[in-house]
């Protein structure tokens, strides 16, 4: 019958590997779990990306003021405004402070980024 070229006989091939005290199959444990951890995979990455657009539109922005174009500055509606403060953590400049019955913009410190206006929930802010 020969040696079994080319049928896998003599080298296991096609078959379950032999059960022995370390299972040397199995993932290695410092791996993270494809189905339970991917949207916390994927969470920094987003961030990053919603981060890098924003940075292109700060460049933009930047760009326009530096060609003598007037900036555009935040302003609030204080109807609308939720006091959520989300705005504040996003500024650049920290322009934005809590009021009474809502955020604050000083019109010297703004840059006019527009980062407060795409983070608001409630559009309560705008550059004008």
């Amino acid at each position: 019958m020969g040696r079994g070229r080319g049928r896998g006989q003599g080298r296991r091939m096609g078959r379950a590997p032999r059960a022995s005290g370390s299972d040397r199959t199995a993932a290695p444990s410092n791996l993270p779990r494809a189905a339970s951890t991917r949207p916390q995979m994927l969470s920094p990455l987003k961030e990053q990306t919603l981060a890098m657009e924003h940075l292109d539109t700060v460049r933009s922005r930047e760009a326009a003021r530096r060609a003598g174009h007037p900036p555009a500055l935040a302003s609030v509606d204080e109807a609308a405004c939720t006091l959520c403060g989300a705005c504040l953590a996003l500024c650049p400049t920290e322009a934005i402070t809590l009021g009474e019955t809502a955020v604050k913009v000083n019109a010297e410190a703004c840059c006019g980024c527009g980062a407060c206006v795409e983070v608001c929930p409630s559009g309560a802010i705008r550059l004008s």
